[in-house]
């Protein structure tokens, strides 16, 4: 079972996952959710294997999860590379774009990103403290309309900020 290009290589941190559509990401989607048929992959039950040596603790999903995404040679972008809040201007442009945390303003990074006709949902601060939530739409033009929606609490966008 041991094979190097599994076991020394880093495992994914869960974050932000872009998946192309494709024969190949459908197949490796699919062995994921075909995998949580078997719970004691994702609990904290013994191991009924001998593990490694080398084994230190289990991560559940996010390990079965690195271990596919190398089964089937997916590409890696790490994210020291692209911060979340600068997107992955390599990968673009997006259909759609999904923000979960409250920003100032439109990202222009990520908006830029965005195809014409593209969809962005954000929750945007307002200038009375409050967080609403809009569905932004990039026009031909690069101009924006603008839907707006119910008002929300969502944790702070921030700058600067990038694990290691």
């Amino acid at each position: 079972m041991y094979h190097p290009r599994v076991f020394e290589t880093k495992q994914l941190v869960g974050g932000i996952f872009i998946i192309r559509k494709c024969d190949q990401s459908m197949k490796l989607v699919e062995e994921w959710y075909r995998s949580t048929d078997h719970l004691f992959l994702f609990n904290d039950d013994p191991s009924t294997i001998k593990n490694d040596p080398s084994f230190r603790e289990h991560r559940h999903d996010q390990s079965v999860f690195s271990l596919l995404v190398k089964k089937y040679g997916a590409d890696i972008i790490p994210d020291e590379t692209y911060p979340p809040r600068e997107g992955l201007p390599l990968l673009a442009p997006f259909d759609k774009i999904l923000i979960t945390a409250a920003a100032p303003k439109i990202p222009e990074k990520l908006w830029a990103q965005l195809k014409v006709s593209g969809k962005m949902i954000i929750p945007l601060d307002e200038s009375d403290g409050a967080q609403r939530m809009l569905r932004l739409t990039k026009k031909r033009d690069g101009s924006v309309k603008q839907e707006k929606f119910d008002t929300f609490s969502f944790v702070p966008m921030l700058e600067g900020k990038t694990q290691k």
